[in-house]
């Protein structure tokens, strides 16, 4: 059975606590604003956690992240992970995201 999502949200950054295994995210993007355009978003962070099955530990999948930016281009990330327990974290960090025209960025 493939990994199931549980959530994903993207971010100007986060980070792991070394003590605890605690997430935090900074800045969760909501809206990205621009002066003028074409623009360029410096950076972000899509995480994502996926649930799976005892049965899957060791398993190999992947995970495609597609942007969409007005006007309709597309970009496709791909992180290829292996299974070690019930719950997978994915973190993709993006650079350079082009905002051609104003309108909505869609991060599936």
């Amino acid at each position: 059975m493939p990994p199931r999502l549980e959530y994903f949200i993207v971010s100007d950054s986060v980070a792991v606590d070394a003590l605890t295994n605690r997430v935090s995210l900074f800045n969760v993007l909501e809206v990205v604003l621009a002066r003028s355009f074409p623009a360029v978003h410096p950076s972000a962070h899509a995480t994502s956690v996926w649930i799976t099955e005892d049965e899957d530990r060791g398993t190999d999948h992947q995970a495609i992240l597609r942007i969409t930016v007005p006007g309709g281009e597309q970009r496709d990330y791909a992180t290829n992970f292996t299974v070690q327990g019930r719950r997978h974290r994915l973190f993709q960090r993006i650079e350079g995201i082009p905002v051609p025209q104003p309108g909505t960025n869609h991060w599936r």
